[in-house]
């Protein structure tokens, strides 16, 4: 990062102007070092006096400004080049409350890039129920005529503390430099801190690269086309929200580092489309991600990496799926797997959608309920739904339930995604492990079957022929015809049988409910019968 000690801190005249009025008497410092001629492009004043500027209390800025406006455009020659950086440097102690701060890009081709450094702090509080705004404007880029320097990007380096909200709008020309907040973002030590993102273009990526930053149980919010670059520990203790307008492409959060991680946001909420992502990840590395919910008929893709699987890990993780909901494994790097897993308690839920895609074979993209992970559909504990699995579009989906993996259902009746859960496989392929202790298959039954029911627990599309939709494997101690046991019908064990034949040859069912009388009840029976023999026999010889 060039942080040039030779850079002013500009200030229109109708800034001038605002700040004497707020600071007068005294007037203020160096007002006619910093003059521009804003009617002629690069015409600047008292070249000599430039250099870093370091904000002073009651000096060159006041206490509690309420709006500041950095550079208003054009050139800014020094020393025969094009400069590329303004500075301004907190001094060590000092902190500046704003209600508004903006970086002004000026013109399309305009070279200004800021950088606020020093160990000072900034602190966002608009004073009111409204959230503080940073609005950053479009980063300086190469470019001819005339030569433009390759320099950084725009950066707050200084910490940042935020009071209630902080609205960040963040440029979406398509550089590739980001804004950067470097230093930490806390807020106040009581109340949560809230940080929405805004997209001002065509993408717009805010980073966030502090590993100190604490959002004590607030949320980071991505809307409209806004993207995030952070490592795994930049959102301590908030909630990453997905909001705003449907854009899968832009909305975007690229979680950066070396090695297998475990992201310390709490949880994320998926209420418009969005995207994860990995970038510099080493090969077979694991990202533990949080509890997500994607909102009904919204989407979450999953992309990209370095052979990395996203893993939910534990009993107090879940990822729920509204009705419509989808979240896409898409693996778009050659030669490269990418995995999304549940283990060890965490749960699928829902009544969405899970598919993946990618080319080559089937390591390449995959979801996978893993050991002790738990698929449950419906949203909520014992809620009826529907769990679907692959899509039209996505025919090469790859989904398995691995050895000690769980899929739980609720039977309270004949009608499929109403009164029973059930699975389907509308594309792609879907497996059950077989090997070691295999998939378990966990019924609550609240409802008594009679013997010709069917239910059909696992719909596969098609006919099994079709490439479009395959299913294969068997769950756990229950082969072709063997009995599962239904629980107990008015104190007697019931059973039925499972088919892994049903349907249209390929799904599974349970047929032949019964019910298993106790050996007492065989007894009462069989009297019942001898009684009933004896009275005909006597009848017989009358």
């Amino acid at each position: 990062m060039n942080k040039n000690p030779f850079l002013p801190r500009i200030i229109s005249k109708a800034g001038l102007l605002a700040l004497a009025l707020l600071t007068a008497p005294p007037a203020l410092v160096h007002a006619a070092d910093f003059n521009w001629d804003s009617t002629s492009d690069g015409n600047w004043s008292a070249l000599a006096n430039w250099g870093v500027v370091t904000w002073i209390p009651g000096n060159d800025f006041p206490d509690n400004i309420d709006t500041v406006t950095l550079g208003q455009g054009g050139w800014l020659p020094f020393s025969g080049e094009e400069a590329q950086t303004r500075t301004i440097t907190i001094g060590a102690g000092e902190a500046y409350t704003l209600a508004s701060l903006t970086f002004s890009d000026g013109a399309s081709n305009s070279p200004q890039n800021y950088y606020i450094g020093g160990t000072g702090k900034l602190i966002f509080d608009s004073g009111g129920s409204a959230p503080a705004t940073l609005s950053i404007g479009q980063i300086s880029r190469r470019q001819t005529p005339p030569p433009i320097l390759s320099g950084p990007n725009h950066e707050i380096a200084v910490d940042i503390e935020i009071h209630g909200a902080l609205e960040i709008t963040a440029p979406g020309q398509g550089n590739p430099r980001n804004p950067i907040l470097s230093g930490s973002i806390t807020g106040n030590g009581s109340d949560p801190v809230m940080l929405s993102i805004k997209g001002g273009g065509n993408v717009a990526t805010l980073e966030l690269s502090s590993t100190a930053n604490d959002f004590n149980g607030g949320e980071v919010n991505l809307m409209n086309a806004a993207g995030l670059l952070i490592n795994d520990q930049s959102l301590k203790g908030a909630t990453l929200r997905f909001s705003g307008t449907d854009s899968v492409t832009n909305k975007r959060v690229v979680i950066s580092a070396s090695n297998s991680v475990a992201v310390n946001f709490t949880r994320m909420i998926v209420e418009s489309n969005g995207t994860i992502e990995t970038s510099g990840f080493a090969t077979s590395s694991i990202v533990d991600w949080r509890s997500t919910e994607v909102a009904a008929g919204k989407t979450l893709e999953i992309t990209r990496g370095n052979s990395v699987t996203w893993r939910l890990n534990g009993a107090n993780q879940t990822l729920s799926l509204g009705a419509g909901a989808l979240v896409t494994v898409n693996q778009t790097q050659v030669n490269r797997y990418l995995r999304a897993s549940l283990e060890n308690g965490a749960l699928l839920e829902g009544n969405g959608t899970v598919t993946t895609r990618g080319s080559g074979a089937a390591y390449v993209h995959r979801f996978q309920i893993g050991d002790g992970g738990i698929a449950d559909p419906g949203l909520g504990e014992g809620a009826i739904g529907t769990l679907t699995f692959g899509s039209a579009e996505h025919n090469g989906s790859n989904i398995l339930f691995m050895e000690g993996s769980i899929l739980r259902m609720q039977l309270n009746g004949l009608s499929a995604g109403a009164e029973h859960d059930q699975l389907i496989v509308a594309a792609g392929n879907f497996t059950l492990e077989e090997t070691g202790s295999g998939v378990t298959l966990s019924l609550s039954v609240n409802y008594r079957y009679l013997p010709g029911d069917t239910l059909t627990l696992l719909n596969v599309a098609g006919t099994g022929a079709e490439p479009g939709a395959s299913f294969t494997g068997a769950f756990a101690g229950l082969e072709e015809g063997a009995l599962v046991n239904m629980g107990l019908w008015g104190g007697n064990p019931a059973t039925a049988r499972i088919s892994y034949l049903g349907g249209d040859g390929n799904d599974v069912i349970l047929y032949n409910f019964s019910v298993i009388p106790e050996p007492g009840t065989w007894a009462l029976l069989g009297l019942g019968g001898f009684a009933a023999l004896l009275l005909r026999r006597r009848k017989a010889r009358a």
